[in-house]
């Protein structure tokens, strides 16, 4: 009795030779490649670049942040790099947390509150000491020399601009 040899087919199933199967490997690596690079141009095109916030529209009213360490994140995710943040031991004035950072060279003042009066109330503490513009969200400040300084890092996370006269 003679057996079939054992890559025999069923009857009328027509036989693909190996070429059509490596074209068709080619075509679907090929595919999987343009895949591929389509999803790494559009990661390159769309990352964040220096100096553009990665926040589209900061809340209106800053939001609240648990420590100044999260505020000055905010910041830097907003596109505004706040750099050797230097900590007040015991802050005064109601605040829970400040200390000090810098801005293209320009010192920031940030500071976190128990509560949104508490931040609320700081332009009229501050009054008369010398004049300073700040930007104020629900539970923190930050206190700058210049209006163009302040309207850049509210810009970046939000907040209320405030100018307090000298």
């Amino acid at each position: 009795m003679a057996y079939p040899p054992p890559y025999a087919t069923a009857p009328n199933t027509p036989q693909r030779s190996g070429w059509t199967i490596a074209a068709a490997l080619l075509v679907t690596l090929a595919v999987v490649i343009a895949g591929i690079i389509g999803v790494g141009a559009y990661v390159y095109l769309n990352r964040p670049r220096p100096g553009t916030s990665t926040t589209a529209n900061p809340p209106a009213d800053g939001g609240s942040y648990a420590s100044a360490a999260a505020l000055i994140a905010a910041l830097g995710a907003g596109g505004v790099a706040c750099t050797g943040y230097d900590a007040v031991a015991n802050p005064t004035g109601g605040a829970i947390s400040r200390g000090s950072c810098s801005v293209a060279g320009a010192e920031v003042v940030v500071s976190i509150y128990g509560s949104e009066a508490d931040a609320l109330a700081q332009p009229g503490r501050l009054a008369g000491l010398g004049a300073l513009d700040m930007v104020i969200g629900r539970n923190w400040t930050l206190n700058v020399d210049t209006a163009a300084l302040a309207q850049r890092l509210a810009g970046a996370i939000g907040g209320r601009l405030v100018h307090v006269p000298a």
